[in-house]
C-alpha cells in the first residue's frame, strides 16, 4: 500500500512540474533550464530529466537559436490544447499560445530570458509575489500608460504582483543591457514617474549585468528629470522645456529599485556586457 501512494504522490508531483512549466511558457513564450531549474526549484540531473520527458511527450520542443549558447523550449501545439485545459476560466485563458518556432519573439533571447530569470527568482522566494511577462501585460491592458495613445504606451519587462492584505502592489522590472542614451534614458524613467504618480505602479527596478548602466540610471532619475510628450505627427518624443520638471521627493527617494543581476546570466552570453 505505501508503495501505492508513493507513486501516486510521484505521479501528482510530476503532474505539478508539467503543469507549472506549461503555464510558464504560455505566459513567456520560451524558457531555458535556468528558468525551469528556478521555476520548479530543480538540481541540474532533475531539471534536464523533466525536460526530456516534456519533449518525449510531444509537449515542448526544444531550439537553438543563433548567438544563444543555451537551447530554449517552447510550446508544441499538443502542449498548448494540454495548458489551455488547465488555464481554462483563468484570467488569460484566451490569451493565445506560441507553439511555432516562425511566430516565437526571438529578437532579443538573452534579455528576455534575463527578466525571466529575474522574475522567477523573486516570485520562488516569496509566498506573496507573482509576475506578469510582457505578453500578458499587453493582453490584459496594464502598460504603463493605459488610455492613452498606443504610441505613448510603455510596456515593461515584467510587472510584479505582491498581494497584501491590504493591497496588490504593482512594480514594473525593466531589464537593461544594452547602452543607451541618456535622453532615451531620461525619458523612460520620465513614464515611470508619472505612472507611480497615477497609481498605475508602485514602483520600478532596473536590472543589468552592467554597473555602468544602472549607475547611469540612478545618476538620472536623481537628477533633473523633465516631463516628456510624444509628437504623433512627428512621430518622435520632446522633452518638456516649460519648467515642469517631475519633483516628489517621495517617489525618487523610495520607488526606484537597481539590481546588478550578474550572477543571473549564466550560460547566456558569449560575451562580455561592458
Amino acid at each position: 500500500m505505501a508503495i501505492r501512494n508513493s507513486g501516486s504522490e510521484a505521479r501528482i508531483t510530476a503532474a505539478r512540474k508539467r503543469g507549472a512549466i506549461l503555464t510558464h511558457l504560455h505566459a513567456w513564450e520560451f524558457a531555458d533550464a535556468h528558468v525551469v531549474a528556478s521555476l520548479l526549484h530543480l538540481g541540474r540531473t532533475s531539471t534536464y530529466t523533466t525536460i526530456r520527458n516534456l519533449i518525449r511527450s510531444g509537449l515542448v520542443s526544444a531550439l537553438r537559436v543563433a548567438g544563444c549558447p543555451t537551447p530554449i523550449i517552447h510550446l508544441t501545439p499538443a502542449g498548448a490544447s494540454a495548458v489551455h485545459r488547465l488555464i481554462d476560466g483563468t484570467e488569460y485563458a484566451e490569451m493565445p499560445s506560441v507553439v511555432y518556432p516562425s511566430k516565437l519573439n526571438l529578437s532579443h533571447v538573452q534579455h528576455d530570458l534575463l527578466v525571466q530569470r529575474l522574475a522567477t527568482r523573486v516570485v520562488t522566494r516569496s509566498d506573496t509575489c507573482a509576475a506578469l511577462s510582457a505578453r500578458q501585460i499587453v493582453y490584459a491592458n496594464l502598460g504603463i500608460g493605459r488610455g492613452m495613445p498606443l504610441t505613448s504606451v510603455k510596456i515593461p519587462d515584467a510587472i510584479l504582483l505582491d498581494h497584501r492584505p491590504d493591497e496588490t502592489r504593482r512594480t514594473a522590472i525593466e531589464v537593461q543591457e544594452s547602452p543607451e542614451s541618456d535622453a532615451i534614458t531620461e525619458r523612460k524613467l520620465a513614464q515611470y514617474f508619472e505612472a507611480i504618480q497615477r497609481g498605475e505602479v508602485y514602483g520600478v527596478v532596473y536590472a543589468s549585468t552592467s554597473q555602468a548602466r544602472l549607475d547611469q540610471v540612478q545618476r538620472i532619475w536623481h537628477g533633473k528629470l523633465r516631463r516628456w510628450w510624444y509628437n504623433s505627427d512627428q512621430r518622435q518624443w520632446h522633452a518638456s522645456h516649460h519648467g515642469d520638471d517631475l519633483h516628489d521627493a517621495q517617489i525618487t527617494g523610495t520607488r526606484l529599485g537597481l539590481a546588478n543581476i550578474t550572477n543571473l546570466a549564466t550560460g547566456l552570453y558569449q560575451y562580455a556586457v561592458l
